[in-house]
């Protein structure tokens, strides 16, 4: 598959940043760059998406009293977002075929990085996540919810493809948005319900569903890992780095074959190391795929007993856990690439 032409000065600079210490394996590197960019990986590339291999999942749904819990917690969400929140405000805007989740008057809140939007497209991204995840693997209950399975899961596509349709990548339909503050985590949630509710989707929603994760991973390569440092206890960055950390990684595992994956995944690592990394981790000499620890990371931002804080409070409990939560959420489905390769 040909090649974006701007793929190659960032290519060339990566390698030439990274291995600036060491000039005879920095020209090696080179020559091998340029053996790539002249057309060996051009049939290795590919920006097709992989699908998931469902005959990895071959067990029934476990039974134990907190598996059984967690079901009954999903199910009722699934009843609020199917009962309850599709048909408020919140629910969108009928777009012709597609449903508008910017309209939302607080969609257009600017804060100090800009846009927002997240009035109206995260609770959609995570609505969505929610119903594939629990169609996906059967967990799904109508006689919880009150609403037929097959209702639910014509709801979870339009929702899906509405929301990748939507993003500034694919035009938008009729307030775009991506390229935001946490824009990188709505899609990476979009993104993975779609992969679970990939035979449902036709090629154009599969399209804008790799364009979009595609685009969101893109920008993250020139942006390095946010670092509190000593304003750990005020304002740490930690869930920052979780959130967008979940864009790059999805991305990794979706697109297996892409010719920017390494690069993604370099910056998912600097995104979760220095997520959770502590002052003492600025001289830690472990090494990381081939890095010292010290060396991925561009700072801290919790203290050596595991505690941060920010709104005014510290230590912060919800903020000590959603760097967590996002790499435990996150890890089934990318790191373990659950999609052939």
């Amino acid at each position: 598959m040909q090649r974006s032409l701007n793929t190659y000065p960032i290519l060339f600079y990566r390698v030439v940043m990274f291995l600036r210490r060491d000039r005879k394996t920095c020209l090696i590197c080179l020559l091998c760059a340029l053996f790539v960019a002249n057309g060996y990986s051009q049939s290795e590339f590919s920006h097709q998406i992989i699908p998931i291999d469902k005959s990895r999942f071959t067990k029934n749904l476990p039974e134990d009293l907190i598996a059984t819990r967690w079901q009954r917690l999903m199910n009722l969400t699934c009843s609020e977002v199917l009962n309850v929140w599709r048909h408020s405000d919140e629910g969108g805007e009928i777009s012709g075929e597609y449903l508008d989740f910017g309209y939302l008057e607080n969609n257009s809140k600017t804060g100090e990085f800009g846009p927002e939007t997240k009035g109206g497209i995260r609770p959609a991204a995570q609505s969505a996540y929610t119903l594939s995840v629990a169609l996906f693997t059967k967990a799904y209950e109508s006689g919880l919810t009150k609403i037929p399975e097959n209702e639910a899961l014509k709801y979870a596509v339009t929702v899906v493809r509405s929301l990748a349709k939507d993003h500034l990548a694919n035009g938008g339909i009729n307030h775009a948005w991506g390229n935001q503050w946490q824009s990188a985590q709505w899609a990476s949630k979009i993104a993975v319900a779609g992969w679970l509710l990939w035979d449902y989707l036709g090629d154009e929603d599969r399209s804008s569903i790799r364009n979009m994760i595609e685009y969101e991973a893109n920008r993250l390569m020139n942006i390095t890992a946010p670092a509190a440092n000593e304003n750990y206890r005020i304002d740490t960055h930690a869930e920052e780095n979780g959130w967008d950390a979940t864009g790059l990684q999805t991305a990794c595992a979706m697109l297996p074959r892409h010719e920017n994956r390494p690069f993604w995944l370099s910056r998912l690592y600097e995104y979760r190391l220095t997520a959770l990394a502590s002052p003492s981790d600025l001289q830690n000499d472990q090494g990381i795929e081939g890095r010292k620890i010290s060396e991925r990371i561009t700072g801290y931002n919790i203290d050596s007993i595991g505690a941060l804080g920010n709104h005014g409070a510290y230590p912060h409990p919800d903020y000590m856990a959603a760097p967590c939560v996002t790499r435990l959420k996150e890890h089934y489905f990318s790191i373990r690439r659950i999609g052939n390769s």
